[in-house]
């Protein structure tokens, strides 16, 4: 089975110079479900090896 890719060129517009970004951090709170999520389909795929780390 062939396999097909696409290449893609992703732009942005450069911020201002005077765009005010805040430095404090933000959690990310659909971090640890999407992870599961994804653990759980590569589990069910076959796609994980043994020595992968899983919490």
């Amino acid at each position: 089975m062939p396999v097909v890719t696409t290449k893609y060129k992703i732009t942005w517009e450069k911020l201002p110079d005077d765009f005010s970004l805040p430095d404090e951090p933000v959690d990310n709170i659909d971090q640890p479900l999407l992870a599961v999520a994804l653990s759980e389909s590569l589990e069910q795929a076959g796609q994980l090896r043994e020595d992968t780390l899983l919490d």
